[in-house]
């Protein structure tokens, strides 16, 4: 019995001795005396959990890691099952994550829910127009839109949501306008922004205080009239106006300029404006030629008065008439063109007496008799170069012709006269290129057409030549568009065609241009209103009609068109009065007729001149005659200066 409890307790001991594991107290330890591991590895999933999947798409597994606290990283062994996910159904399917380590340790399985949904897809926003988007300051803001698209619900644009509430348009600045929208399964699409400028890109407006032009006595000094200007942001500039008159020589006769120009803080600089200042010797008189009915028409002088009206000199003794016409003053001297008693006229000058009143060439017809800086300039006519450009001192010798641009003795017909500074713009014809625009500086070789309007031996008929703002406005037709306004700023890719007012071939033909305050007044038609007063700042957009005096198609026929103080005085009718005197301030408002001269007929007002702001013209009243009438702008001083001819007409031209 001993033997055997012997044998079995040796062989016990052999057993444990090759036993792997052996116990003390709670712990198993290896043969090797470590610990046994009985820790499970933890399996973390990467991604989404729930997992969502848009119905028909492929699955994307988001995988997971796993770690042991023997083995480390085990992520490699960890067995996924996705099967039971099916991506064409609806629904809420697992998919599992499970390892053991080395040990024989099992993880706790994981599962990550995987959603089919239909819809996981965000609509887009297309922005419609200019981002950033630019907008003029004080003007509605212009919503340009957008459009949204979605890949279940289609276009759902009507749905979009717009937050503008930032923007101010009363107020310079960027902004920001959003657009966002969310389809039917709320899938919001990406925030789209659009900026928004809100600028200042509206130039100025200047307007002239006082007459333009500016009348000034030599030596008397120059005084400034001043200007205003206003802004759209800014609000009154004037403090901030650029004034030249650098240019005005009140020492010698002649005409400047004088210029005006501003800029807004956005930097948008104003169309220059420029006042003509006239400096002449002292006018305390004005000559006219007229009929006493003794001398026939003969150079008189009025200062005004009934008394003042009186004959100068009887330049064709007795009942013939030397008929003065084309007065022109340069330092106290009427220029002027007069015929003797075989009708051949010729170019006079008078200081005001009759011994002063003498011929200066014979044999030449002067007409658009004009002074640059105390030269005389005219369209002379003589029988060796018919008409052509002169010029004169006021002395025979001094009068000679400054170039024979059609040679030979057909005449170049040059008219159309108008001086800006110090060049002389003009139509003319050479014989090859029909009537164009010419200029010239006094010379033979500064007198050059400008452009050929209407190419090759056709003729543009340029003519109302008038300054304004450094550019000479006038009429002329190229052929294709009639006869209608155009400009030159004395250069030919400078001269283009300002409006086409009567669309197409038809004819607006602009007629009488006159300079008032910054604008150009003349008479045109339309094609529909009939012959009527309309004004331009040079642009396309500011050409438009004044008033239509005798509505409807019916013309109310402006004509004389003269600034006197910077008011526009003109004939006109309403279909009404007949044809009387009107004025205008340059609103449809304050266009009206000024007196009913000749009440229930026509007094016809012509011959029309401004004398120190008082203007003097020809009228009929009915009783008295052809006479010298003058007006103050009022009814009441519009009255007749002196009934001339007592037994006749006088027709006196002022």
């Amino acid at each position: 019995m001993n033997n055997l409890f012997q044998l079995k307790y040796k062989f016990s001991i052999i057993l444990l001795s090759f036993t792997s594991l052996f116990i003390s107290g709670c712990e198993w330890f290896d043969s090797d005396g470590d610990k046994t591991d009985t820790t499970a590895p933890v399996i973390t999933l990467t991604g989404a959990n729930p997992q969502a999947i848009e119905i028909g798409s492929a699955y994307i597994e988001l995988d997971a890691t796993a770690t042991d606290n023997k083995d480390g990283n085990i992520t490699a062994f960890i067995v996924i099952n996705a099967s039971a996910v099916n991506t064409n159904t609806l629904g809420s399917y697992s998919v599992t994550y499970d390892v053991a380590d080395s040990s024989g340790n099992v993880a706790a399985t994981e599962i990550r829910t995987v959603d089919v949904v239909a819809d996981l897809t965000p609509p887009v926003i297309t922005l419609i127009g200019d981002n950033p988007q630019t907008i003029e300051v004080d003007t509605d803001y212009p919503e340009l839109g957008a459009s949204a698209l979605d890949n279940m619900d289609g276009d759902i644009t009507a749905s979009i949501m717009i937050d503008d509430s930032a923007v101010d348009t009363s107020i310079l600045g960027s902004y920001s306008v959003t657009y966002d929208v969310s389809d039917a399964e709320d899938n919001a699409s990406e925030t789209k922004t659009r900026t928004v400028n809100v600028v200042d890109t509206t130039p100025p407006v200047i307007t002239l205080i006082g007459d333009s032009p500016q009348n000034i006595e030599i030596d008397a000094g120059y005084t400034e009239l001043g200007a205003t200007a206003s802004d759209n942001v800014d609000g009154d500039i004037s403090a901030s106006i650029d004034i030249d008159s650098s240019a005005v020589d009140t020492s010698t006769a002649g005409s400047y300029s004088v210029t005006y120009d501003v800029s807004d803080a956005s930097s948008n600089n104003a169309a220059t404006v420029t006042r003509t200042v006239i400096v002449g010797e002292p006018q305390g008189n004005t000559f006219i030629s007229a009929n006493n009915g003794t001398s026939g028409v003969e150079l008189f002088v009025t200062d005004g008065t009934a008394d003042g009206t009186m004959i100068i000199k009887d330049i064709v003794p007795g009942s013939g008439a030397s008929t003065p016409e084309q007065y022109l003053m340069i330092d106290e001297i009427l220029y002027f063109s007069a015929s003797n008693e075989n009708y051949v006229r010729a170019l006079w000058k008078s200081d005001g007496t009759a011994d002063g009143t003498v011929m200066i060439k014979d044999n030449l017809s002067a007409i658009y008799l004009t002074n640059i800086n105390g030269t005389l300039f005219f369209a002379g006519h003589d029988d060796r170069y018919g008409r052509e450009l002169w010029k004169s001192d006021g002395t025979t010798d001094g009068t000679v012709m400054v170039k024979d641009i059609r040679l030979g003795t057909i005449s170049s017909y040059l008219a159309n006269f108008t001086v800006y500074d110090g060049t002389l713009f003009f139509s003319a014809s050479d014989g090859i290129h029909g009537h164009e625009l010419w200029k010239s500086d006094g010379t033979t070789d500064g007198t050059v057409m400008i452009k050929d309007i209407r190419t090759g031996a056709f003729s543009s008929s340029p003519y109302y030549l008038t300054s304004l703002n450094g550019e000479i406005f006038f009429s002329a037709g190229d052929g294709v568009n009639g006869n209608e306004l155009w400009k030159t700023d004395g250069t030919a890719d400078g001269t283009v065609m300002v409006k086409d007012i009567y669309p197409g071939i038809d004819n607006s033909r602009p007629l009488y241009l006159t300079n008032i305050n910054g604008t150009i007044s003349f008479r045109a038609s339309d094609g529909v209103n009939g012959e009527e007063l309309w004004e331009t700042d040079g642009t396309a957009d500011g050409t438009v009609m004044l008033k239509d005096i005798y509505p409807g198609a019916d013309s109310s026929n402006p004509t004389s068109l003269i600034n006197v103080g910077g008011t526009l005085y003109f004939r006109a009718t309403d279909g009404v009065d007949g044809h009387e005197l009107w004025k205008s301030g340059g609103t449809a408002d304050d266009t009206v007729i000024v007196k009913d001269i000749a009440p229930g007929t026509d007094s016809f007002p012509q011959e029309f001149v401004n004398v120190n702001g008082t203007l003097f013209f020809r009228a009929h009243d009915g009783t008295t005659g052809r006479e010298l009438w003058k007006s103050d702008g009022t009814a009441d001083g519009t009255v007749l200066v002196k009934d001339i001819n007592t037994v006749g007409d006088s027709s006196p031209e002022p």
